[in-house]
């Protein structure tokens, strides 16, 4: 922690990216337009982005703001946590905050953070409102891109939101899992903590890192619904489906962050970073999982689900422990020549 105490600033503010140009920028000009008084700085971790992020970053750093830093690495597979890892490893902020690169939010967002660090490890997370942009009058977008600040009078309320769930989590012996990435910061005092570079492809990797941040360092958990963002969804909620993996290859790599997840806390109760499990289902006719007909989300059914699903992870080829698509390219931390930092 030598290099971040002697050039500590007072909060570093992580945006995590992939291929979200359009909704980027609105989110950079949402953070330059923040209120926060003391010193602070940007960073735009960018898991291996096909389109022209850099180009949009640089937009951003023409306008007036906190200095700003944008760590690109290349992509082989989904790699978040360490595409995380990189800008951890660059901040200087005592606090750090996390936000997904498709996350508006308003002027107050760092300041209410920071507020709640008053010192001792602290953990604090947030919420996020879903906007379906094609259920807002044509125009919305554009304005929005011009005028971030336009969401500072929007009432959440009528919003689709995972709030509820946090809440109940955080009262929990569990409350790390009301924690996510997209709204989340804890403060650093001590050894660096970074995320479980073992975790490839979608899921699990944030709550891991916030219940590793509980269980282990006794950090005290703060779910706040009053700290929220805007998360910025194309198409509409009609149309919307909450089970985020695709493809079978992604489902497979889901359900290998879960086993290696609950691997590494055998003495916790891990339903609770399990029930996303109670969205899906398997096809037994075709062996493929999909969205459930009907979600439930019982103890008795997410471990019935789970023992499905590792049964199935043994025919697809993996097992519990191998990474399916992207096995064996969880690169060292000192790949230059495929990690830029601008």
């Amino acid at each position: 922690m030598d290099h971040l105490m002697k050039n500590a600033l007072d909060v570093s503010v992580l945006v995590t990216a992939y291929n979200q140009n359009s909704t980027l920028e609105i989110v950079l000009k949402a953070l330059q337009l923040q209120d926060f008084k003391g010193s602070w700085e940007i960073i735009v971790c960018d898991d291996g982005s096909e389109q022209d992020t850099l180009k949009a970053v640089k937009r951003a750093m023409l306008t007036n703001g906190p200095s700003m830093q944008y760590v690109w690495q290349s992509r082989l597979g989904e790699r978040r946590a360490r595409s995380r890892n990189n800008a951890l490893r660059c901040a200087r902020g005592r606090i750090v905050i996390l936000v997904d690169g498709d996350i508006v939010v308003k002027r107050d967002f760092i300041s209410a953070h920071v507020a709640l660090h008053t010192g001792g490890h602290t953990a604090v997370c947030g919420c996020r409102y879903w906007l379906f942009l094609d259920d807002f009058p044509e125009g919305f977008s554009n304005d929005l891109a011009n005028d971030p600040v336009i969401l500072d009078a929007v009432d959440p309320s009528s919003f689709y939101s995972e709030a509820e769930a946090q809440e109940y989590y955080s009262k929990t012996p569990q409350p790390w899992a009301a924690c996510w990435g997209c709204n989340f910061s804890f403060l650093r005092d001590g050894e660096m903590v970074l995320f479980d570079e073992e975790f490839v492809g979608w899921g699990a990797e944030d709550q891991e890192f916030a219940c590793r941040l509980h269980d282990r360092f006794h950090y005290d958990m703060k779910f706040v619904p009053s700290i929220y963002g805007f998360h910025l969804e194309p198409g509409s909620r009609s149309a919307y489906t909450r089970v985020r993996p695709r493809s079978q290859t992604e489902f497979a790599n889901y359900f290998r962050n879960l086993f290696y997840f609950c691997s590494l806390y055998p003495a916790l109760d891990m339903v609770p970073a399990c029930i996303g499990v109670g969205l899906l289902e398997l096809d037994p006719e075709n062996d493929v999982w999909r969205p459930a007909s009907q979600p439930r989300f019982g103890r008795r059914h997410i471990l019935s689900t789970l023992s499905t699903a590792r049964e199935w992870l043994a025919r697809f080829g993996a097992g519990s422990n191998g990474c399916i698509a992207d096995k064996g390219m969880n690169n060292s931390p000192n790949e230059l020549q495929t990690t830029q930092c601008f």
